[in-house]
């Protein structure tokens, strides 16, 4: 009774087979006219008949953002993935790095705009006291566009009894890290006064909320300080929380690089890749101590498509192949059908029929992140560096152009480090950056 539905006959589709027959494999470019007549124009039924909650904005792996329609069938797997995720935690604190938007804007169908992230902290937002997070509501529906680190870590710190910390990504959480690490006697100035005094950027409004939720802790800034005047920062977050048992954030992929340099500072806090996600759909589970997912079941429909076969042939979850790799599609309680998600997975293993995965690469991934990083990493190790954050760029004779940053750039030999790139990829050369420039700019 949509729209989409009478085109592609679903009154008629009884089997997998009719299904994929019936109707097209698709690609945002497909879809995005129909998003465009629920925003604008306010019409419904068109590829669900559930009204519709909210348009997710897509981020962190995503080449381009695009809005990821939301109905409430839609969102209840993330929230039932996320309360699983902070009861595995204990009764202590949570360090929670979500985010939410902060413009509020609402579309002619009455849905909001929000990060899938920003949609399950709305859901429980009635219950936030019951989860005991650190941040206060004005940080986690922040309606300011400035960057929150620093307040979001300051409230962290003050709290003694933190066990559990989430993020989207290894990212968030390292970016947490720097942040101590970068202004450790700011943020303990600001706990031994129980003021906060960082940053003028916020509103007057915002920084009378966030006071108001704030008390000294001088026994707090006297750990910070007694930990960095020691000079040892190995394991700093299980030092400044003892009760840390647990931080979930994607580490997979892109996200590898903030998840390796993370390590030195967890100790032997358990660390898991959370789910493998988009705001398509979850497609995974990590497993504990590995970088494979197990395959999520409910949330979705999936589809595989082998990456080496040009036709629109996809397999099933019973079909699959151990070793092979596949692009992922979708069909989801929000009304996207048999759509491109843009995530590439190798399956790894099968167990009680069930696909075991990692993650490869981004469909529209010309250029192999991954190798690039590897290649760095090796050459920054036996050079003793620490490798911050890097990016790069096709230069006009297609050669590549890498940049990457570290503390100690007086160390790199930028023409050695060209020179011992492997074939694939093409690099030419290498330069680095200052310190904190990725953080800055992203």
């Amino acid at each position: 009774d949509t729209e989409y539905g009478r085109k592609y006959h679903f009154d008629y589709v009884r089997t997998v087979d009719g299904f994929r027959f019936n109707v097209p494999l698709t690609e945002f470019e497909d879809v995005e006219p129909l998003i465009e007549l629920t925003t604008r124009i306010g019409e419904s039924k068109i590829y669900t008949r559930d009204k519709l909650k909210s348009y997710a904005l897509t981020s962190g792996t995503s080449e381009i953002n695009h809005f990821v329609p939301c109905t409430e069938a839609h969102i209840s797997a993330y929230v039932q993935e996320f309360q699983r995720m902070l009861k595995k935690g204990g009764v202590g604190d949570k360090v929670i790095l979500f985010s939410s938007i902060p413009k509020e804007i609402i579309y002619f169908d009455q849905a909001k705009l929000d990060t899938i992230s920003g949609t399950v902290l709305n859901k429980i937002r009635p219950h936030l006291k019951k989860y005991r997070f650190t941040s206060p509501q004005e940080l986690l529906f922040v309606r300011e566009a400035t960057d929150m680190t620093y307040y979001r870590t300051l409230f962290a710190l003050a709290s003694a009894k933190v066990d559990t910390i989430l993020a989207p990504f290894a990212w968030n959480v390292m970016t947490m890290v720097n942040c101590i690490l970068d202004r450790h006697t700011e943020l303990s100035n600001d706990l031994k006064a129980g003021e906060i005094t960082f940053d003028k950027k916020i509103s007057g409004e915002l920084k009378e909320k966030l006071q108001a939720s704030f008390a000294p802790a001088p026994e707090r800034a006297a750990l910070l300080d007694a930990i960095f005047d020691s000079g040892d920062l190995n394991a700093l977050l299980k030092k400044i929380w003892p009760g840390l048992r647990r931080i979930f954030a994607a580490g997979t992929g892109r996200f590898e690089i903030y998840r390796d340099n993370l390590m030195p500072y967890i100790g032997d806090v358990a660390y898991s890749n959370g789910l493998f996600a988009a705001s398509e759909a979850i497609m995974g589970v990590a497993v504990s101590g590995s970088d494979e997912y197990r395959m999520y079941e409910g949330n979705a429909y999936l589809e595989f498509k082998p990456i080496d076969d040009d036709s629109t042939k996809t397999v099933l979850f019973d079909e699959v192949d151990i070793g092979k790799k596949y692009a992922i599609y979708v069909t989801n309680y929000a009304g996207l059908y048999r759509y491109k998600v843009g995530d590439i997975v190798e399956i790894s293993d099968i167990k009680d029929g069930i696909p075991y995965f990692r993650y490869v690469r981004r469909t529209n991934e010309k250029i192999s992140e991954q190798s690039i990083y590897h290649a760095l990493k090796e050459m920054t190790n036996e050079a003793g560096i620490v490798l911050n954050d890097f990016c790069f760029e096709k230069k006009e004779d297609d050669t590549l152009l890498v940049f990457f940053e570290t503390r100690e750039r007086e160390k790199v030999d930028c023409t050695a480090f060209a020179k011992r790139f492997p074939k694939e990829p093409n690099v030419s050369e290498v330069k680095t950056i200052p310190y904190g420039t990725q953080y800055r700019y992203k």
